[in-house]
């Protein structure tokens, strides 16, 4: 995002008020001496002042609305207001990328603020750009544990459950780095109602595969994936359904211990455990996970999940 700063010249308390949302009724004010500025108005990236009231109070921006902005305005990089709402809740609540300037609490209140932000603003038909140039919303709001969003995609026709990433991922994908809450586990519930846990990407890689794609590629990730695995066999997720390549999430443990992977015990485990539910359809009635296969899952360290995003569902293309 860019500074606040144009040819066209804002008080600097203006500019101040403008990207702190509890400051918006002095935009407001200000606004009724000022429309013709409010609507000649372009920061450096080329972005409006509706821009910058998406991420400040939806009433703000309605009422740009009514002096002639529109919720589909782009800056020069085609983004939308909606957009910038998207890229902020990416960078400092999925990333993290404020430099330490956010605390828990302020990240929290940051997620929510966006939450309420977009469901208002996509009620009244704002929307995020439709490009693969972009991290695509579901991403973002899956990744960020605003579970009550999920549904404005589900319902819309445009965008959907489906595609979010270049590679064909769809929302189950992105749902294996989602928090670990009970709003996770509703998810997965609701998913499997209707669509095919065992559904897959562009390559027919799924859930379950990224799940330990991710559980070799990042130790430090193995506790809330290792959650993620144990919810996914519970829902009947099948570990010996192979990609194109031929690989199967079971392929993935066998091909690291060929390899010489390091913690070798912690890899066995979960291939016993695996190995247990393998080439049992989606359909067919599957062994639950007894009490020793929860035992040698346990055998997990208990690490936190960091910000890398090792599916780089978040690239952006050039």
């Amino acid at each position: 995002m860019s500074n606040l700063s144009t040819v066209i010249q804002l008080h600097p308390n203006v500019k101040a008020a403008l990207i702190h949302p509890e400051r918006f009724m002095e935009v407001r004010g200000w606004l009724k001496g000022n429309a013709l500025i409010a609507q000649q108005w372009k920061g450096n990236d080329g972005e409006t002042m509706m821009h910058w009231a998406f991420l400040s109070n939806w009433v703000l921006a309605a009422e740009l609305k009514e002096i002639g902005l529109t919720y589909d305005a782009t800056d020069n990089f085609g983004r939308t207001p909606m957009d910038w709402v998207n890229d902020r809740m990416w960078y400092a609540v999925v990333e993290d990328n404020t430099n330490g300037q956010l605390s828990a609490g302020g990240k929290e209140r940051l997620r929510r603020h966006s939450e309420q932000q977009v469901e208002y603003l996509w009620a009244q038909g704002a929307r995020p750009s439709f490009s693969a140039r972009f991290i695509h919303p579901g991403v973002v709001w899956m990744r960020a544990g605003s579970w009550g969003l999920l549904n404005l995609l589900k319902d819309d026709e445009q965008y959907s459950w489906f595609h979010w990433a270049p590679h064909g991922g769809h929302a189950l994908h992105s749902w294996v780095l989602s928090p670990n809450t009970p709003q996770r586990r509703d998810f997965l519930k609701n998913w499997d109602e209707e669509f095919p846990v065992d559904l897959g990407d562009n390559n027919n890689r799924s859930a379950l595969w990224y799940a330990v794609d991710a559980w070799l590629a990042r130790p430090e990730w193995q506790k809330d994936l290792m959650a993620v695995v144990k919810e996914l066999i519970a829902v009947h997720a099948n570990p010996s359904l192979k990609d194109d390549e031929g690989v199967s999430p079971i392929g993935l443990l066998e091909k690291a211990l060929e390899e010489g992977a390091e913690e070798r015990h912690k890899i066995e485990a979960l291939l016993t455990v695996l190995k247990t539910h393998e080439n049992t359809s989606y359909y067919e009635d599957m062994p639950e996970l007894d009490q020793n296969e929860l035992n040698l899952l346990d055998v997990i360290d208990t690490q936190t999940k960091p910000t890398e995003d090792p599916f780089n569902v978040g690239q952006k293309e050039d």
